[in-house]
């Protein structure tokens, strides 16, 4: 277990995690940068746990209709994405904003597939689908040799010490 559990913690930090950032820059789902930073990995047991800021989980699952998201919040986004309005000013942009969250919920692009509901960005679940063999592969190639040169040796121990 410990051999697999540091290969895995290795293919969270070197792969799993840079593709889901790579993810993130594609869907231009980046605005402040802070979530896509916080992203870590960290291995117990033989599970890979992927974790980052609070509201990963909204860029994730998106919000449902009803959503109040606080006007400053909203401000940043604005600011970090560099979104301007030709026709009213930021402040405005801010509360339209808002109100269009709390009717509809958000990540709008990706509501035509679910308009009736919120719809979010599925990274987890993009970057899930068909790991097994990879992660199992990585695993197999990285530790091929040290889990062979182990198991040889436990065999050896227990024939020799019963």
């Amino acid at each position: 277990m410990e051999i697999i559990g540091r290969y895995l913690s290795e293919y969270g930090e070197d792969i799993f995690v840079p593709e889901i950032q790579d993810f993130m820059v594609t869907e231009d789902l980046v605005a402040s940068g802070t979530a896509y930073e916080s992203l870590d990995s960290y291995v117990r047991g033989n599970t890979l746990t992927i974790e980052g800021v609070d509201y990963f989980e909204e860029i994730d699952q998106g919000m449902p209709a009803g959503t109040s998201v606080p006007i400053e919040d909203i401000r940043k986004w604005i600011a970090d994405k560099g979104v301007k309005s030709r026709e009213v000013p930021d402040h405005l942009l801010a509360k339209r904003i808002r109100d269009v969250i709390r009717e509809k919920g958000t990540i709008m692009r990706y509501m035509i597939e679910r308009p009736d509901g919120p719809a979010g960005s599925k990274i987890l679940q993009k970057m899930i689908e068909g790991r097994g063999e990879d992660v199992a592969k990585f695993i197999q190639d990285q530790a091929g040799t040290e889990v062979g040169v182990r198991i040889t040796k436990l065999i050896k121990d227990k024939i020799e010490n019963g």
